[in-house]
C-alpha cells in the first residue's frame, strides 16, 4: 500500500504549493531520468516536497551523515539499512514514519509482489514523483541493475 496524499494535510499542500510555484515539484531539474533529486533529499524531505528520501553511505558520505545527524536532533525520522555490506539511510519528516516501513516493505517484497513496473510505480511515489515522471521512467524502460530493483 502507498501512502495517500490527503488533499487537506500540510504536505499535500505545500506540494501543490511548490507545483504552483515551479512546475515540477522538483521532479526534475534537469532531464535525467536517473536520480535528478541528487545531493537534494535532506532539503526536499524536510521542506515536505518529497515525502522519502535515502542516501547511500558510500555514494554521499556527507549528505549521509547530515540525515543521521537530523535523525538524532528529532528533525528527521531515520533509518538505517544494510543492504548487499552497504549502509543507506532512508528518511521521512517527523510523523510521518509509516513511510519508512512502506519503503522497507517495498525493498523486501516489492518486486516479487508487484513485478518491476509496479514496484517502480509504488517507489517512486514514495520518492515524491509525479505520476507522469513515473511513467517516463517505466516507459523508458532503463535497464536498472542497482539490488533495490533486483529485489534483494
Amino acid at each position: 500500500m502507498t501512502p495517500e496524499w490527503p488533499e487537506e494535510s500540510p504536505e499535500y499542500l505545500a506540494r501543490e504549493a511548490a507545483i504552483g510555484q515551479n512546475g515540477n515539484n522538483g521532479d526534475h531539474y534537469d532531464d535525467d531520468l536517473i536520480a535528478p533529486h541528487e545531493d537534494e533529499e535532506v532539503r526536499l524531505v524536510m521542506g515536505g516536497h518529497k515525502p522519502l528520501g535515502t542516501i547511500e553511505r558510500l555514494k554521499n558520505e556527507l549528505g549521509f551523515a547530515l540525515a543521521i545527524s537530523l535523525g538524532g536532533a528529532g528533525m528527521l525520522c531515520t533509518k538505517i539499512l544494510y543492504t548487499e555490506g552497504a549502509a543507506e539511510v532512508a528518511f521521512v519528516k517527523p510523523g510521518c514514519s509509516h513511510v519508512l516501513g512502506l519503503y522497507q516493505e517495498l525493498l523486501e517484497t516489492g518486486v516479487q509482489d508487484y513485478g518491476i513496473k509496479e514496484y517502480h510505480r509504488r517507489m517512486g511515489k514514495l520518492y515524491g514523483y509525479s505520476e507522469a515522471s513515473i511513467e517516463e521512467f517505466i516507459n523508458a524502460e532503463i535497464d536498472c541493475n542497482c539490488h533495490k530493483c533486483k529485489g534483494k
